[in-house]
């Protein structure tokens, strides 16, 4: 209950911030007889990526529904056809698109015929169909670099709730798959990184000492740059575009270190930064943040209202670094970053550190834990992939 009600108000921080126009909605659910499909692939494939996603993503676990019993659970009746439904529902097929399933809609014909079958002969029809080169109805999605255009989407305040002719979705509920919590959290994929490849769940902070300075929790002052703690990198960031409709800023987690990387201490530093701040205070001409950072590997967890935890650009910074991670959009066709110096290095140029400035070098696929926000993917164009990462760009058909 107490995942439901902290997902609804995440929901509600959207109501009221629809942005009009027709752009795709990456809030809501296809609609119609719809069903996933990625060539090459069978029912158990679908089954198991289907059940990842719904891990991953936290969907509460109730009791097994079983076959037929669209309404055994508590937890699987607030899912399915309470208020969160929609976005729930949103957020598997975000994941299944990452990965690679394309969504495929049936004719009403063939749909109403399959949507009104016991699952399993919904489950044997459509087992061929999964990994179908040329798939039976009409592919409406398939993976896209959406969130590198924010002019491109919209966000829904009501998402529409899903119904059993979202055929995958029935299969995921209602064949069986979808059981109890493991007895062990441990075992369950909510609480592992969503791709193990790219190990970037923040690590526990350690106890800071008495004699430890505090480390700031949001951006610094241009002024304060001096008092950042030592041993820290500066990460500085510039964000236009802040708004109601189109979100208040850009953050950044911490990551445990991948092959090659530098090993990192342990420390009493916060894992998660945000270059962000209130609509009120926000300038027509961009938002200037000092992040005072452990040193380590730093993803982009999130712009606007999506959570980029299955995959977004990470960089690294060392001790007494200052990176320039970039010139973020949040309207516009081009996220970014703008990784020009310039102005940044007029914006340090009183603080001595301007000619310290570098831009970040990124790799795409770095994967974390995903929030309550809308979760998708965001790659930056003509930039490498860290080892691993197979979802995106990666996965598409």
């Amino acid at each position: 209950m107490r995942t439901a009600l902290i997902a609804l108000a995440a929901l509600s921080l959207t109501a009221g911030s629809a942005i009009a126009g027709d752009r795709f909605d990456i809030s809501a659910i296809t609609t119609g007889y719809t069903y996933y499909n990625r060539p090459g692939a069978n029912l158990e494939r679908h089954n198991a990526d289907l059940v990842s996603c719904g891990e991953i993503t936290g969907i509460p676990r109730g009791p097994n529904p079983g076959a037929g019993a669209y309404n055994a659970g508590i937890a699987f009746g607030l899912v399915w056809s309470g208020p969160i439904a929609g976005m729930y529902a949103d957020k598997v097929e975000n994941c299944m698109v990452v990965r690679g399933w394309r969504v495929v809609r049936l004719g009403d014909a063939d749909g109403a015929r399959l949507a009104a079958m016991p699952i399993a002969t919904v489950m044997t029809e459509l087992g061929p169909m999964f990994g179908a080169q040329t798939p039976p109805g009409q592919v409406v999605r398939t993976w896209s670099n959406l969130a590198l255009s924010p002019d491109s989407l919209r966000i829904s305040s009501r998402p529409p709730a899903p119904n059993k002719g979202q055929l995958s979705l029935r299969v995921l509920f209602e064949g069986g798959i979808w059981k109890d919590q493991p007895a062990d959290p441990a075992a369950s994929g909510a609480e592992t990184a969503v791709q193990g490849a790219s190990g970037p769940a923040p690590a526990p902070r350690t106890m800071a000492t008495p004699t430890d300075p505090p480390w700031p929790t949001r951006p610094l002052k241009l002024e304060d740059i001096g008092k950042a703690p030592s041993g820290s990198a500066i990460i500085v960031v510039r964000v236009t575009g802040i708004g109601q409709s189109s979100g208040t800023g850009v953050g950044f987690a911490w990551m445990k270190p991948l092959p090659g990387d530098p090993p990192t201490p342990q420390s009493a530093a916060p894992t998660v930064m945000a270059a962000a701040i209130g609509t009120l205070f926000a300038h027509k001409e961009g938002n200037w943040f000092v992040l005072a950072v452990r040193p380590g590997r730093w993803r982009i967890s999130g712009s606007g209202f999506l959570d980029y935890c299955f995959g977004s650009p990470s960089f690294q910074v060392a001790a007494g670094d200052v990176v320039y991670a970039g010139s973020f959009a949040l309207r516009g066709s081009n996220l970014g970053p703008d990784l020009d110096l310039a102005a940044p290095k007029i914006y340090l140029q009183a603080t001595g550190l301007a000619e310290k400035l570098r831009p970040a070098a990124y790799q795409n696929g770095a994967t974390g834990f995903c929030s309550y926000a809308i979760p998708y993917a965001l790659e930056f164009a003509d930039t490498p992939f860290q080892p691993g990462y197979e979802w995106g760009s990666r996965a598409a058909p």
